[in-house]
């Protein structure tokens, strides 16, 4: 559909709001009358400066901040789907409404993994920062962690390239799975081991939503202040440090339990399926039912939470 097809449709609806998913065709905003909303999922720039900072080829669009700052000043409105990208929009839009908006993750209830043999996944897909992260956790923290467990397991699932990471006594490469959540009732512990990237990790929020103690590297579990530093599940940056932490969720139950507590306490205090309904009723006080019908589009745009 071309430009002034698209706007021609949404003008036909006359929707008081409109909400963009993604930043890449915000110019189609600027002829519209209505109030202007786009849902981010990552700050782009960022991620690409990432991946030069670490020697790799972008396997994206890559924008400039420049170029994002302009794609996103078309909207009124911002969503973000954590505290730093956030962080970030206030301080270059300081008029704009900005909501943050974690992707909604209910927590679902799966039986106990096996006992033994102690196991941990890791499932992702076809990105660079994946393939990088798993090459980090199957060359450098394996080995560790097969020092400490011979009989370990490190499972991989999903489409995320392998390289020279072949199956093994210790690591099996289990590939794609028609339900994630299988693949998560198969181990004790998910390992979210990224050396570069940028935004919210999905996977890390899907191992909390399901009950399964994480693991992650400070990259993984960028966003929130209290998932970077480590108060909710294990952070660690080198792999002695990685190894251990899974080496201890592996065989200390106490220790997983507790994990798994704090991690449903932080899901539980970041459920904001309100939020942005709020924010639209605050603009539009004498609309009665603009908040009820705002407060379930967040849901319906994003889905459930997926790897």
């Amino acid at each position: 559909m071309d430009r002034s097809a698209a706007i021609r449709s949404i003008l036909r609806s006359s929707p008081a709001e409109i909400v963009l998913d993604f930043l890449w065709d915000a110019a189609l905003l600027r002829d519209l009358p209505m109030r202007k909303w786009i849902l981010t999922h990552e700050l782009i720039h960022q991620r690409a400066r990432s991946y030069r900072d670490a020697g790799v080829t972008p396997d994206f669009t890559v924008l400039d901040e420049a170029r994002e700052v302009e794609l996103l000043e078309n909207a009124d409105g911002l969503i973000a789907i954590q505290d730093e990208d956030a962080a970030w929009m206030r301080g270059h839009f300081p008029t704009k409404q900005i909501v943050v908006l974690p992707p909604p993750c209910a927590r679902r209830k799966l039986p106990p993994p096996p006992a033994a043999p102690p196991s941990v996944l890791f499932i992702g897909g076809k990105t660079a920062h994946n393939r990088y992260g798993l090459e980090w956790l199957a060359g450098d923290v394996w080995p560790h962690v097969l020092s400490r467990l011979p009989d370990a397991r490190l499972r991989i699932y999903g489409t995320v390239p392998c390289g020279g990471i072949a199956s093994s006594g210790s690591i099996e490469v289990k590939g794609p799975v028609a339900e994630v959540s299988s693949a998560y009732a198969e181990n004790q512990v998910a390992a979210v081991p990224f050396r570069f990237g940028s935004g919210l990790k999905i996977k890390l929020l899907e191992a909390m939503s399901i009950g399964l103690p994480a693991v992650a590297t400070p990259i993984g579990a960028q966003g929130f202040a209290d998932l970077r530093t480590g108060l909710v599940c294990p952070v660690y940056e080198d792999a002695p440090s990685f190894s251990d932490a899974l080496v201890r969720s592996l065989t200390d139950t106490p220790f997983r339990k507790e994990i798994v507590a704090k991690q449903d306490a932080w899901l539980k205090k970041n459920d904001r399926p309100g939020a942005f309904g709020h924010a639209v009723s605050q603009s539009y006080k004498g609309l009665d039912s603009c908040h009820s019908h705002f407060a379930s589009l967040p849901t319906k745009i994003r889905g459930s939470c997926a790897a």
